[in-house]
């Protein structure tokens, strides 16, 4: 396409036009594990979060793992195709999962992922409750009737141990890796490069 940069992408997509118990069976057997421990442990998730309650859970975790922080103006930019959802325990609030919906091509994508931080809860039903989240997700926006629920990215043959161990999350759902292409602006590239070179020396 003339003035654009052809970009390639992966993600990881999981068909919605399956019934649960087989969404369920197409994860890892930990993973599948898990979802079970946490429904049995009394999590329960919700689909009513409000952008400003995301948005602090979120900072909070960015502080924590030094991820920038989201703006308000940044959210509200999605207006009503944002989804927002919450995995809740005794009280507290232990994973926030923030969508963008586009009911044209029936697909969602993971936009943004947090967890909780602090040691209220102990950590393995915090792990527990992101992956029945996930779960809760899937079979939220299949009654919603959209197709296709996507991981939002995967590093595929990365060095990173932090993106493998992130892929290999993301992967433990099922689903496909698919290979997809963004096409951006000559400009807007060459910007995403300064940043990017950037970023790196204002690591060293």
């Amino acid at each position: 396409m003339l003035g654009f940069v052809c970009e390639p992408r992966f993600t990881i997509l999981v068909n919605l036009e399956q019934t649960g118990d087989v969404l369920l069976a197409g994860c890892r057997k930990t993973t599948r594990n898990e979802i079970r421990r946490a429904e049995k442990e009394g999590v329960t998730c919700s689909d009513a979060v409000d952008t400003e309650t995301f948005r602090s859970f979120f900072n909070i975790f960015a502080a924590v793992r030094k991820l920038p922080a989201l703006r308000p103006e940044h959210l509200l930019s999605f207006g009503n195709d944002l989804p927002i959802t919450c995995a809740q325990f005794e009280g507290h609030a232990l994973a926030m999962h923030a969508y963008v919906m586009d009911k044209a091509v029936s697909r969602v994508r993971l936009l943004y992922s947090a967890i909780r931080t602090d040691d209220t809860v102990a950590g393995p039903v915090i792990g527990w409750a992101n992956r029945f989240l996930h779960f809760q997700d899937m079979l939220h926006f299949q009654r919603l009737g959209l197709r296709h629920y996507d991981l939002g990215g995967y590093s595929k043959m990365t060095d990173d141990p932090a993106l493998e161990r992130i892929s290999q999350f993301k992967a433990s759902f099922g689903g496909s890796i698919v290979e997809e292409y963004d096409y951006l602006s000559w400009p807007l590239y060459l910007a995403r490069g300064f940043l990017s070179r950037a970023a790196v020396v204002g690591r060293g």
